[in-house]
């Protein structure tokens, strides 16, 4: 899909850089290539490996499975901010494989998308389809995430007109 017109504003965002990001995500479902990373709004950069969740009781440490939602069950997945710094450069892939490195994902991808920060948290914490982030992140879709992109694009606004903004208290 071309977004050569941008409908309803000038966009202040990066429009070649989430353009490409949203390309890259739609051949995600489709990519043969050897080093492949899933999607899973939950991590940055992480091993698709069951790990423990802290529930704050350690002794109910439950398993959590990141689903790979581009469905390759590929063994490394990574949310959008995790694939906009990739496909930045400004990190190496190899570098990105340890998911508790504060390598600085959001900013990277925030800086290369042209994003403010506000922008950055609604996008790269899935506001777009869940009030709960922290129960909803894991269930949020590549098809949905590829989706809240194109909308992106043909407004040229992050925040869609009905988004309700969390006031600071």
């Amino acid at each position: 899909m071309k977004h050569e017109s941008i409908q309803n504003a000038e966009p202040t965002f990066n429009v070649v850089n989430m353009t490409f990001l949203r390309d890259h995500l739609v051949r995600l479902k489709d990519w043969p290539g050897d080093v492949h990373i899933g999607f899973n709004m939950s991590t940055y950069v992480g091993d698709n490996e069951p790990m423990s969740a802290y529930t704050g009781n350690e002794s109910l440490l439950p398993t959590i499975h990141l689903k790979d939602w581009s469905g390759h069950n590929c063994s490394t997945v990574a949310c959008i901010a995790g694939h906009a710094t990739i496909l930045s450069g400004m990190i190496p892939i190899s570098d990105c494989s340890d998911p508790d490195d504060n390598i600085g994902y959001f900013e990277i991808a925030q800086k290369w998308l042209g994003l403010s920060h506000k922008e950055a948290g609604y996008l790269f914490m899935g506001e777009f389809e869940y009030n709960n982030i922290l129960d909803g992140l894991r269930e949020i879709t590549l098809t949905s995430t590829i989706a809240e992109l194109d909308r992106i694009l043909q407004t040229g606004t992050v925040f869609p007109c009905n988004h309700k903004k969390v006031k600071s208290q």
